[in-house]
């Protein structure tokens, strides 16, 4: 199995609060005070660090194909893996090993692919790639910051481990939210879609039952009343569709952000939400940029929102600058399947506030 990573510019992004290499990333943010805050570099001595790691004597795997980087990915796993989810500041999140140490990654299916933070992948001993062959650029809630591409070892989750799979080290550090009861306080790590949708058939977000389950080499089995809708993968990430006032548009399926339902101002226009949303005060804290500014989010809301062949009453949309999405604050009572072989996002089961949908 091959991953390839193209020179150029990649998207990356990060969540609410918060395919490789050799390009530009997407990744999303966070909420608490009145303005945007971009990303400061990390320490030259971090950095010297990160750069060394790439002249060990063992060195990354890789064929370069053109401009292309490919990466062979062994993997091995048994037919279903269950880990716990742990949620703080909003977010889901999973212990992993990287190399041997115990890491707690986002699930996050807004970001194309996974990363890490500078101190995690140092901690963890991660490889990194020299810059001249892989040129990597992460496009984040603050801007566009520069990064590396690194390679750990190994990596695991349960019994599902995997190795030669490339990730993106960070060479900024994100203000955080300050550590309290509502915060850890810890790096921001994320397992991004890459090493999901490459090995798995599907990916189950039970938070319910606060578990996450991957599937491996059969087909997703929806259990009675389940209820569904159609799911595209662009750019790896998965989009699913959505309606309201007789409309339907694309909407990205993020679980790296803690907002129910956010759009961005050109949607908002179209379902004329302007003259009913509301300033919101808030901070959003992402990948990208070393700069500051005013954040200018905006509140409104659904009477009725149409997802995954469910109607939810009395929706909180956000207005924001970036890229339109459902997040975890509207899945948080439920159980979601990503279902990678049939292309489709199920909804199980039913929850009481919501109703089966009828017409648009």
């Amino acid at each position: 199995m091959f991953t390839r990573l193209r020179n150029g510019r990649f998207a990356a992004k990060a969540g609410w609060c918060g395919a490789l290499i050799a390009g530009v990333f997407l990744m999303g943010g966070c909420a608490g005070d009145s303005m945007m805050s971009g990303a400061a570099p990390i320490s030259r001595t971090e950095l010297d660090a990160l750069h060394s790691a790439s002249s060990g004597a063992q060195k990354p795997s890789f064929e370069r194909q053109g401009d292309v980087l490919a990466f062979k990915i062994a993997w091995e796993a048994p037919d279903v893996v269950r880990a716990p989810l742990k949620f703080w500041d909003g977010l889901p999140h999973l212990q992993a090993k990287i190399n041997g140490h115990d890491v707690w990654l986002v699930p996050d299916t807004g970001s194309q692919i996974s990363v890490l933070e500078a101190e995690t992948a140092l901690r963890c001993g991660v490889r990194t790639i020299p810059e001249e062959s892989a040129h990597i650029r992460l496009l984040g809630t603050s801007g566009v910051e520069s990064a590396l591409a690194g390679i750990p070892d190994r990596t695991s989750i349960g019994n599902w481990s995997w190795s030669n799979l490339p990730c993106v080290v960070r060479t900024h550090r994100s203000p955080g939210v300050p550590k309290s009861f509502f915060s850890r306080g810890e790096p921001f790590n994320i397992l991004g879609m890459a090493a999901m949708h490459t090995m798995c058939s599907y990916v189950t977000f039970d938070y319910r039952r606060s578990e996450i389950v991957f599937g491996f080499r059969q087909l997703f089995l929806a259990t009675g009343g389940s209820s569904s809708g159609p799911m595209t993968l662009d750019g790896g990430l998965p989009i699913v569709q959505a309606a309201c006032q007789g409309r339907r548009w694309p909407l990205l399926l993020d679980t790296g952000s803690a907002a129910p339902v956010e759009l961005n101002r050109a949607l908002g226009e179209r379902l004329h939400l302007h003259g009913t949303a509301l300033p919101y005060r808030a901070m959003q804290v992402g990948l990208g940029g070393e700069y500051a500014r005013p954040a200018e989010l905006s509140v409104a809301g659904f009477s009725d929102f149409v997802f995954a062949g469910r109607v939810f009453p009395r929706t909180i949309v956000m207005i924001v600058p970036d890229q339109s999405k459902i997040g975890d604050g509207l899945l948080t009572n439920f159980r979601f399947t990503l279902d990678f072989q049939r292309k489709v996002i199920w909804l199980d089961p039913a929850d009481a506030r919501t109703r089966p949908v009828t017409s648009l």
